[in-house]
């Protein structure tokens, strides 16, 4: 059914609703829209302006998932706008990558790909705003017991590395798991489990151990992509939201992602991290330095904590970022 926004018609679908994701890939038939298209080329034919908006705040991945047959995500998705004549210029896509830009033309000249989606738009706080929904650190603690904080659920390369850093530098005391919520195939993979088990994360990655993070100083975020795809899941809004210091460490370009924080106005913690050195630099000095030490230097940094934990509690990110988005659809 076609909606009207500011007097124009448009038809707005996620990639799961588009059918494009998951179980409708390789062999499988492309879904059928032909009634939205048939208007679509019907307003045309009048020389009026309408629009496809794909809105897919969740799944940063480009080019998606990759059936058996080796389709992707976005190949099945330009072979439906291509079976409907579907333009170009009136094809928008917001996505949460913060990097989509790069990305989709990078993708497209890599596998020699008309770019079928002729306006790419981001939307990144997605899983904050979701993540704003639970419970949240409300005092500073100056007396913590830990150093480091690091909890991962699936297994991944880069994780599995972090793990065999740590264990090799003695740094297992601290909150580490990697709990193997998802890909458990490789029977040597054990479960590393703190707060949470395997079927409870499955059932809620959002939850916050407010003990845990209270009572540690350093997260060591493992994001989503491990490739240079630069994607905010809850993973990077937990030691906001909850007082703590933070690294990147399993992400394919760290720097991408401290200068994308920064440009959305939150502060790094320069005073007492080089973020120009690599994480594992940063997080064995970091060990080396006694709990009390810590709790004396993070007076040079504490009021850029509160300010980022107010910063993502308090700001209206969707009327900031959404609606500029959308108004820059409809010009």
């Amino acid at each position: 059914m076609t909606a009207i926004y500011n007097d124009y018609p448009y038809w707005r679908y996620t990639v799961s609703e588009l059918g494009v994701r998951h179980g409708l890939l390789g062999d499988s038939p492309i879904p059928n829209i032909g009634p939205q298209a048939d208007q679509y080329h019907k307003i045309k034919g009048y020389g009026e302006t309408c629009k496809f908006i794909i809105d897919e705040p969740v799944e940063a991945n480009i080019p998606g998932p990759e059936s058996p047959e080796g389709i992707t995500v976005f190949k099945k998705l330009h072979e439906l706008l291509d079976t409907y004549k579907i333009s170009a210029e009136d094809v928008h896509m917001i996505s949460p990558a913060v990097n989509f830009e790069e990305l989709y033309t990078s993708w497209c000249e890599d596998n020699d790909e008309k770019q079928f989606i002729g306006n790419r738009h981001v939307y990144p706080f997605y899983f904050l705003t979701e993540q704003r929904k639970y419970e949240y650190v409300r005092n500073f603690n100056h007396t913590r017991n830990k150093h480091l904080m690091s909890l991962n659920g699936a297994v991944k390369p880069k994780r599995l590395k972090f793990i065999k850093f740590c264990k090799n530098h003695g740094l297992m005391n601290n909150y580490i798991s990697l709990v193997a919520n998802y890909n458990t195939t490789d029977k040597k993979v054990t479960p590393i489990e703190l707060d949470v088990g395997a079927d409870e994360l499955s059932k809620n990655d959002k939850a916050v151990p407010l003990k845990l993070m209270e009572d540690s100083w350093l997260n060591i975020i493992n994001e989503t992509h491990e490739d240079k795809t630069v994607f905010f899941t809850e993973k990077t809004w937990k030691p906001i939201l909850n007082l703590q210091l933070f690294l990147y460490y399993g992400v394919g370009n760290p720097q991408a992602y401290y200068n994308a924080l920064r440009s959305y106005g939150f502060e790094l913690y320069d005073e007492i991290l080089d973020y120009s050195n690599s994480a594992e630099h940063e997080i064995f000095k970091f060990s080396l330095i006694s709990l009390q030490e810590w709790a004396d230097k993070i007076d040079k940094v504490k009021d850029k904590m509160l300010y980022n934990q107010n910063l993502a509690l308090n700001t209206n990110w969707k009327e900031l970022f959404y609606e500029k988005e959308y108004n820059s659809i409809w010009g």
